[in-house]
């Protein structure tokens, strides 16, 4: 991961996540609490590492008892470590660990990895390589009562790392997840995007098509097909905003497109918009999966967000899963957007 922040060899880090949208006031939560505190934001929204002089068992507990809306999990933090995407990886991550000499000898461990990114290893394969390597320094691996916990956050190409006892492992409750209100989120903007890319790729819409919008709320999106084609299937657990889901060209399914895959009702559809806020690898891979829920030669779109910076390989990897299915890949930066790009294609005859 291009520029991802470092930890720093002054103190000690911390992961600190909040809510997508809130990472500003959530550093300002954080300085209120520890002022001496440098509070740096991953590029995936939601999540910040400090580095502050404290040690942890001081500025857990300070952060734990502090009064907060956006702070959620504090995560203690040892060490970084630079992967590739390759199968190889859990094994450095492991090595990485013993490195840091603890937990001690007969102490009982569980490890937790969160990985977000695209990657030949799964979550599991980095808690197997990692416990099985500390079993072998005398640790003993337990899941029921541990005393150790053993934190991986795995950003892309980055694996952060914290070995700490498990009293130093910390989740608050958000009291402010939702930059807006349900039902009250402005549409203004997304409807803006999907206007400027139909007129900008020339989309195809015409009142006989049936289209498929993924990543719908709050319905920006939705309501602009709506307004084009006789029906529209909105997929997202989130709801959609009260004006939206009651066009009555508009059905929506409150699901999650993972869960989506399981259907087999929905017959066939005209076109495909996909705008979910996931990385673009996993997104382009989900909607290759739904390919065939297209008419052959017919259009989808996808917005390639960018996670990281390295924004020129987010959209070659997007592209690349994407040619499996589609054809006549076509890629535009929209204006109102600088994080990032829009794809529209067609699904293979």
């Amino acid at each position: 991961m291009p520029n991802a922040p470092d930890l720093t060899s002054e103190g000690y880090s911390l992961l600190i996540t909040t809510a997508a949208g809130r990472e500003v006031e959530a550093r300002r939560e954080v300085k209120a609490v520890l002022p001496d505190a440098v509070v740096k934001g991953l590029f995936l929204k939601g999540n910040l590492l400090a580095s502050t002089a404290l040690p942890p068992e001081r500025a857990i507990p300070a952060l734990a008892a502090a009064q907060t809306d956006l702070l959620a999990r504090l995560v203690p933090l040892d060490t970084q470590v630079r992967i590739t995407p390759s199968a190889e990886a859990p094994a450095l991550i492991a090595q990485a660990a013993l490195r840091l000499n603890k937990p001690p000898a007969g102490a009982k461990f569980l490890v937790e990895c969160r990985r977000r990114g695209q990657h030949e290893f799964t979550s599991r394969d980095v808690q197997v390589a990692v416990g099985r390597a500390l079993e072998e320094q005398g640790a003993l691996a337990e899941f029921d009562t541990p005393d150790w916990l053993v934190a991986v956050e795995i950003f892309q190409q980055v694996a952060y790392l914290g070995i700490f006892p498990r009293e130093l492992f910390v989740t608050k409750q958000l009291h402010r997840a939702r930059k807006y209100a349900p039902g009250q989120r402005p549409l203004n903007r997304a409807q803006l995007k999907l206007s400027e890319i139909i007129e900008r790729f020339g989309l195809e819409l015409r009142p006989d098509m049936r289209a498929l919008d993924l990543g719908a709320a709050p319905g920006g999106w939705t309501k602009v097909l709506a307004e084009h084609v006789a029906e529209v299937v909105a997929v997202d657990p989130a709801d959609l905003d009260p004006g939206v889901a009651a066009l009555s060209n508009v059905r929506h399914l409150a699901l999650h497109t993972q869960e989506l895959l399981e259907r087999s009702d929905l017959g066939r559809f005209d076109l495909i918009t996909n705008d979910m806020n996931r990385d673009p690898d996993e997104s382009a891979a989900l909607l290759c999966r739904l390919a065939a829920w297209l008419q052959p030669g017919r259009q989808a779109v996808m917005t390639i967000k960018f996670v990281t910076r390295d924004r020129r390989r987010h959209i070659r990897d997007a592209t690349g899963i994407l040619a499996q299915q589609y054809e006549q890949i076509r890629v535009r930066r929209m204006p109102h957007n600088a994080k990032e790009v829009t794809a529209v294609m067609r699904r293979r005859a």
